[in-house]
């Protein structure tokens, strides 16, 4: 399912047009595929942090952060950078993946952990907008910045025990655009 939001604006926008053509990905793999916009990270009952896609009427996901089932979903950068005056802006957002590759690739012998970073580039590079992308593939890197917090409460516990799921994220620099940019749709 793709847990798109309703009219977004500015950045949402921007990651709603992204979002569209990585959960084309689904089709190309033939697996069902959760698809989230900008997620947010947020501190748990247990006091600890976790990345969630809101939902609506106060509802979250609960954890993104975890191997089970194929997914993406969004973290936006610290800040949005005004760059022309009054309404451009640019931004750098991370976008996360985590698939069993065995399912999006059922008849290669191999972890099709590759396979699934090009089909993601590939995609990236349809989109109007984008500029630099870097990939980080190194699993005790791609969510690094929740490991090297644990001790200050994050939930995420990097593993090795992954099996046949690949996780990775990419660094995506986005190109300005107007915070104004509003996308109209009947969600």
């Amino acid at each position: 399912m793709n847990y798109t939001k309703q009219n977004p604006i500015g950045l949402d926008a921007v990651i709603h047009d992204i979002q569209l053509k990585m959960y084309d990905l689904s089709s190309k793999w033939n697996v069902a595929l959760n698809g989230y916009p900008r997620c947010y990270i947020l501190q748990n009952h247990n006091g600890k942090k976790t990345i969630e896609s809101y939902l609506g009427n106060q509802e979250f996901s609960g954890s993104l952060i975890f191997a089970e089932g194929n997914k993406f979903f969004f973290v936006s950068g610290e800040k949005e950078l005004q760059v022309d005056r009054p309404f451009i802006y640019e931004t750098t957002i991370e976008l996360y993946f985590m698939l069993n590759t065995k399912e999006c690739y059922p008849t290669i012998q191999h972890k099709a952990d590759n396979e699934v970073r090009v089909d993601v580039i590939n995609a990236l590079s349809k989109v109007i907008g984008l500029g630099k992308v870097d990939i980080e593939a190194n699993g005790d890197k791609v969510f690094n910045r929740f490991n090297n917090r644990i001790s200050q409460g994050y939930e995420y516990e990097y593993t090795d025990g992954m099996g046949d799921y690949h996780y990775f994220k990419c660094m995506i620099e986005l190109l300005p655009y107007n915070i104004n940019k509003q996308i109209c749709n009947n969600n």
